[in-house]
């Protein structure tokens, strides 16, 4: 009413505080899951930045063995040939050191190209710390929402700043 006292402090008006309460809340619970997302990039930015370098080093070290066990394969069939020209083989044996070394060869070109994936491994580094970065960035905009939201919740309360009349 017009002309009322009032002190500071005293309430004055308040708006239904209901549809303020619920955005609060969910701005909350998106904070919670962008904090969960962000934490899950970062484990994953961490192990992908210390597993990527011990899976090259083993993907070497296999693509040495392969290369040995092949070039070994490729000596023993030429070997073959040689005594099977000579009459001391059988075409068996021939055909038993043609297969091995093939095989072997086989296995070397799946070593590299499975070493070829590993080379990707600082693309993979940087994508997961991209991800982890704009999570990063997602739990500060709900941060600022829930900010936002909290603020709004707040002024569903309308109090007198100082003493006086209403008018």
């Amino acid at each position: 009413t017009d002309n009322q006292l009032v002190n500071a402090g005293d309430l004055l008006l308040e708006i239904d505080p209901q549809d303020y309460i619920i955005r609060r809340d969910q701005a909350l619970a998106a904070l919670s899951a962008a904090r969960a997302a962000a934490s899950a990039a970062e484990n994953s930015a961490k192990t992908t930045s210390v597993s990527a370098p011990a899976n090259a080093d083993a993907a070497t070290a296999q693509v040495a063995a392969a290369q040995a066990t092949w070039e070994k394969a490729a000596a023993d069939r030429s070997r073959a040939e040689a005594l099977f020209d000579a009459e001391a083989y059988s075409r068996q044996q021939l055909y038993q050191a043609i297969a091995a070394e093939r095989s072997a060869r086989g296995t070397l070109d799946q070593i590299h190209s499975a070493r070829q994936a590993v080379n990707t491994a600082p693309t993979a580094i940087a994508g997961a710390q991209d991800t982890r970065d704009q999570l990063l960035a997602q739990v500060k905009q709900a941060e600022a929402v829930l900010a936002q939201a909290e603020s709004d919740l707040a002024n569903t309360k309308i109090v007198a700043a100082m003493d006086g009349r209403i008018t």
